[in-house]
């Protein structure tokens, strides 16, 4: 038996930069917004959802994925995994939900991830005696053993510039070009269905926040020259041809084929195969899904 697994709705917030207007914003309260549209856009019974997957990797210590789902009103009774898999978190959980749907562990999944570069928070070293003299020093995250070499991403990208060289100018017209193709499709609104507005309270003032603040309008190949490289003395890797701190929250609704066909109405499920084929066919979701794979068990644990 073949299992297809489609995304039936998708939905994001705008980009924001570090400190910019999502900043007053935490990662969960904003997961919670895209969950609830997600499921909103899907037309699915809430009670139908299987599981929620959701990435995270610069929040504060727990379950996030539960925290958002039950933000968004989810019922208690479903649950919720956060995942760590870096940069790639988010779409990690589009992969662990087709797999799930693939065996038949489940039909319907929510995924996606939240964060928030600017609400990071700080870990204190645990003092060695009470009251002691000597204050506790900041916790930095940890991807190796101590006694290996912690490097950055921008170092990793020097590293991989060592083995598959690019030239300066490549980067930085890599760079360009990327801000005017963002910049061209906000202005032809390319965005406008998969971005739902944010209302963003500072003080008193309210504003909506629903375009991305990434993209610079005032960058040219000359100001990307100027740039220094940052993470390698004669580098390549500058602030210009690299990406920023973001915060940044989206959420998809995957489901079986099979599900589809039980659980909505014909027009519904025309309107969600035509939104896959029209918008997010073409996208790196087409790598993903469908995907044809036989699975070689169907374990019932309902």
């Amino acid at each position: 038996m073949k299992r297809d697994a489609v995304i039936i709705s998708a939905v994001r917030t705008a980009v924001g930069k570090y400190g910019g207007s999502l900043a007053s914003i935490k990662d969960y309260e904003l997961g919670s917004i895209v969950i609830k549209e997600a499921v909103k856009r899907s037309n699915i019974d809430q009670n139908e959802i299987d599981d929620v997957y959701f990435g995270n990797i610069l929040g504060l210590p727990g379950n996030v994925a539960k925290v958002c789902a039950i933000g968004e009103g989810l019922p208690d009774h479903i649950p919720a995994t956060t995942i760590d898999r870096q940069c790639a978190s988010s779409l990690e959980t589009v992969g662990i939900a087709t797999a799930m749907i693939k065996s038949c562990m489940g039909d319907i999944y929510v995924v996606g991830g939240c964060e928030s570069m600017t609400n990071k928070p700080y870990y204190l070293e645990r003092g060695k005696k009470p009251y002691q003299m000597a204050a506790p020093k900041f916790l930095e995250s940890m991807f190796v053993p101590p006694e290996f070499e912690q490097i950055s991403m921008g170092e990793t990208a020097e590293n991989i510039l060592d083995i598959y060289p690019f030239s300066r100018m490549e980067l930085d017209e890599f760079s360009f070009k990327s801000h005017l193709r963002a910049l061209k499709a906000i202005k032809d609104n390319k965005f406008k269905d998969e971005i739902i507005p944010v209302k963003v309270r500072l003080g008193k003032k309210e504003f909506i926040f629903d375009i991305d603040e990434s993209p610079r309008k005032e960058i040219n190949m000359e100001a990307l020259s100027k740039l220094s490289s940052i993470f390698r003395v004669g580098g390549e890797v500058t602030a210009g041809n690299s990406i920023g701190d973001k915060a940044m929250q989206k959420a998809a609704e995957i489901m079986s084929a099979s599900a589809i066909d039980i659980l909505l109405d014909p027009i519904i499920i025309k309107e969600a195969k035509q939104e896959f084929n029209d918008r997010l066919g073409t996208r790196i979701y087409k790598t993903l899904l469908p995907i044809d794979i036989e699975p070689p068990l169907k374990i019932n644990l309902k």
